[in-house]
């Protein structure tokens, strides 16, 4: 049976020979089957157009049989000539009875092979499968060249602006699709080398089979031409055009600069993630100068990570980074050159996000000792550092005592304040003297700034903590931390999921206080904010104190379950020595280790832990008391 389809529709033909209506395939066997008795049939279908390929193959995939078989054969046709194009890709089941249907032995793996290379594009598929040879040569390279070989050189620069803009996911605006060949366009959807659809002017081409066009296609114009488009319409997409150049042409690193720091300013963080996370995991063209940005490119990628507050993120970018060849010797913090310490400082910055606290001090000790910093840095190494052996909680008086030196020196409101803070909420963990002066203090520093200022925010986190462990007044301290968490919803700062843990705190003591069920909801429910936040992020900082908080509220009305205790007696050794101690209260209060109690209450005396040791020593005792806890 031969059937000539050029310009033709299969269903029309068909029905022409069969002489009845075909609504589906199997119309169409059922009468080849009485006609043929035993007998076989070729069927030959010649001149089809790409654009029926895939639509035909499914037709006679769906009930193949080895009674007959089937010759196909493609034919290009005259854009010029054509009207809507629509191709249809193969999907994997596809590909696996076309395989059949050629009587080619491939197995299950190899097919899946065979459907990821070409993505079920009719053209690569049948490509593929003709020019098969024993092993199956799973190359697209070959392929492709087959099919840039049938194409002018305009139509090929098209094909590369088109496979440019398929790799960067931009979209074909009206602006840039207007200065396509439309010609061109149906001629190159004509041979199968791009989805075209004539009404939307959709143009469809799969990202992997762009990649292969365009380690062919190095047209230094179109490469040219698409980046001074993309510096006025796309700013994002001049980054990474730029950085992915297989070319030598002369780079705007001024430019790349200036956008950089422009879209880190306008809080495009996840964009130069990405762009960061194309770097370490391909490392720059061997035809960009990477070391003429790597200064400002890691700044802002490093800047950009600590303002999304991802720490599980955080510590699979940091093994990215020291395992990169784009770094080697740019980790070493001694005798850095000035245009190097911004982001040396955000990267001890990103140590600190992951708890790597005395490596970060280290580096920054380092850094100041044997480099040139400006005043600022010089504040910042200073503030950090603290920080870190806050978090860390061994010589707290003396950190305490350099914070406030820190504030009383510092030209910044923003380390003015942060270290006053940070000074107060240490003197309240240990439970010092003189804490409402000291209150004071801090009071009016932060009544100077205007209230919507982030950094009033986290001051008053403390406020609320001062409230209610100082001053015995939880319901000013509850006023405060309520209307504090609806402005941070607003916002989503990262400081909201301390204030929610703060809330379950809060909460909790109203109900060791007040065994109502609205407090222990209250306390149950921001606790699992906090919670989910911090699993989520891997901020284990957060998570063992609200888990722990949340199993000492549920100890409060119902029994402990070992599982509880075993989540806290894990935590205890992972943690440094602050959190350390806090868990170890809670465990031996739950395991009703009165004896470890009372050494807790001796061992936190030495490290000037007061608080904590005046709990231990009365919960030793078996007298009752509320235990708080503290993430600093």
């Amino acid at each position: 049976m031969y059937i000539d389809l050029e310009k033709k529709n299969l269903i029309d033909e068909l029905e022409k020979i069969t002489e009845i209506k075909i609504v589906s395939p199997l119309d169409f066997y059922n009468w080849l089957n009485s006609l043929l008795g035993r007998k076989k049939c070729l069927i030959i279908l010649d001149n089809i157009a790409p654009t029926q390929y895939a639509n035909i193959i499914n037709f006679f995939l769906d009930n193949y049989h080895v009674q007959y078989k089937i010759i196909l054969g493609l034919n290009y046709i005259n854009p010029k000539e054509s009207s809507q194009i629509e191709i249809k890709n193969f999907d994997a089941k596809q590909v696996a009875e076309l395989a059949k249907l050629r009587r080619l032995d491939i197995d299950e793996d190899n097919l899946s092979r065979v459907f990821t290379l070409t993505q079920g594009i009719p053209v690569y598929v049948d490509y593929l499968f003709k020019t098969n040879r024993c092993p199956l040569n799973y190359e697209l390279v070959e392929v492709v060249s087959s099919q840039l070989a049938i194409c002018t050189a305009e139509e090929k620069d098209l094909l590369q602006s088109i496979a440019l803009n398929k790799i960067l996911y931009h979209d074909f605006t009206e602006e840039l699709f207007s200065t396509f060949d439309i010609g061109l366009i149906m001629s190159l959807s004509s041979k199968g080398l791009i989805q075209f659809e004539e009404i939307t002017k959709n143009i469809e081409l799969n990202p992997l089979i762009a990649e292969q066009y365009l380690s062919h296609l190095k047209n230094e114009y179109v490469y040219v031409k698409l980046l001074e488009y993309y510096k006025i319409h796309s700013q994002e997409n001049f980054l990474e055009l730029s950085l992915r150049l297989p070319i030598t042409i002369k780079n705007d690193y001024s430019t790349f600069i200036q956008i950089l720091k422009q879209l880190y300013n306008n809080e495009k963080y996840q964009y130069l993630l990405y762009l960061g996370e194309i770097i370490l995991q391909n490392g720059p063209q061997a035809f960009f100068d990477f070391d003429k940005i790597i200064n400002d490119f890691f700044d802002c990628f490093i800047s950009s990570i600590l303002k999304i507050g991802d720490y599980n993120y955080a510590k699979n970018i940091i093994d990215k980074i020291n395992d990169c060849d784009v770094f080697d010797s740019n980790l070493i913090y001694r005798n850095v050159r000035t245009e190097a310490i911004s982001y040396k400082i955000n990267f001890c910055d990103l140590l600190h996000l992951t708890n790597s606290f005395q490596d970060a001090i280290e580096n920054l000790e380092l850094l100041l000792a044997t480099s040139t910093v400006s005043s600022a840095q010089q504040e910042r190494c200073n503030y950090l550092i603290l920080h870190c052996k806050r978090h860390i909680g061994k010589d707290l008086s003396q950190i305490s005592k350099n914070f406030r030196k820190l504030s009383n020196n510092s030209q910044e409101i923003y380390y003015q304040i942060r270290s006053l803070y940070s000074a107060f909420s240490i003197d309240m963990f240990q439970g010092k003297k003189h804490l409402k002066r000291k209150f004071a203090e801090l009071e009016n520093k932060i009544d100077s700034l205007q209230s919507g200022n982030e950094i009033v925010l986290f001051a008053q986190r403390h406020y609320i903590i001062f409230y209610r462990r100082c001053c015995n007044n939880l319901e000013k301290a509850e006023k405060l931390l309520i209307k504090n968490i609806k402005s941070l919803e607003n916002s989503k700062l990262r400081i909201l999921y301390d204030y929610y843990f703060e809330a379950g705190e809060l909460y909790r003591e109203k109900f060791y206080f007040q065994s109502s069920k609205n407090n222990y909801k209250a306390s149950y429910d921001f606790y699992d904010k906090a919670i989910a936040f911090s699993k989520n992020v891997g901020d284990t900082n957060l998570y063992h104190n609200a888990m722990i908080g949340r199993i000492l509220l549920q100890e409060q009305h119902a029994k402990v379950t070992q599982e509880d205790l075993n989540f806290i007696y894990r935590a205890i050794p992972t943690e440094p020595l602050l959190n350390k101690v806090q868990f170890q209260l809670a465990y031996y209060y739950l395991t009703h280790d009165y004896d470890m109690l009372d050494q807790l209450s001796k061992y936190a005396r030495l490290l000037e832990y007061y608080d904590t040791s005046n709990i231990a020593q009365k919960l030793s005792k078996k007298q009752s008391c509320f235990i708080p806890l503290t993430v600093m």
